[in-house]
């Protein structure tokens, strides 16, 4: 199987656009397609390079580091302050970046705080280049969601989920 992968900023319409199968973060609970299926609730919180982190002792002391943004996802930051039963804290804020990539790169230069999403920063965490900055997590309202074009591409999700289990286990 042989796979090409573009970057969009929304969705592509699996019926009339050339793909196969979308990856993205749906708001909400309804709107997906009978072939889709949900990976995973976005989870999350706060992240940071390691030496950034060890500066951060308590909420408040985000107020004195940037908070980095991606401008897709602007409300992660209240959302994970009201979580945190801190929503009226002021945050000095940080660059707003129009791709998450760009912001989660910052983050990893020592640029500041970012709300990491935890399906796209796991492997950071792991590696040790990024670590959590407080234990708390929030859902943003997003679920990752794998879609499949209905017309013409039958086992094509089948196969695509089989090789995902094979290299993340069973769910």
């Amino acid at each position: 199987m042989s796979i090409s992968v573009t970057a969009l900023e929304q969705a592509p319409n699996l019926i009339r656009d050339q793909y196969d199968l979308s990856l993205f973060f749906h708001e909400g609970e309804g709107g997906l397609d009978d072939g889709s299926i949900v990976l995973a609730e976005d989870e999350i919180y706060p992240v940071a390079a390691p030496d950034v982190a060890a500066e951060i002792a308590s909420l408040e002391d985000l107020a004195a580091v940037p908070c980095l943004e991606d401008v897709t996802w602007s409300s992660d930051w209240a959302i994970w302050l009201k979580a945190a039963g801190a929503g009226k804290l002021q945050l000095q804020r940080g660059p707003a970046f129009s791709l998450f990539a760009l912001a989660l790169e910052e983050t990893r230069n020592g640029a500041g705080v970012l709300i990491g999403h935890d399906q796209l920063i796991r492997p950071d965490l792991e590696q040790g280049r990024l670590v959590r900055v407080f234990d708390k997590s929030a859902y943003s309202g997003r679920r990752l969601v794998l879609s499949v074009a209905q017309a013409g591409h039958a086992g094509v999700l089948q196969r695509v989920t089989d090789l995902l289990s094979q290299q993340t286990g069973p769910a």
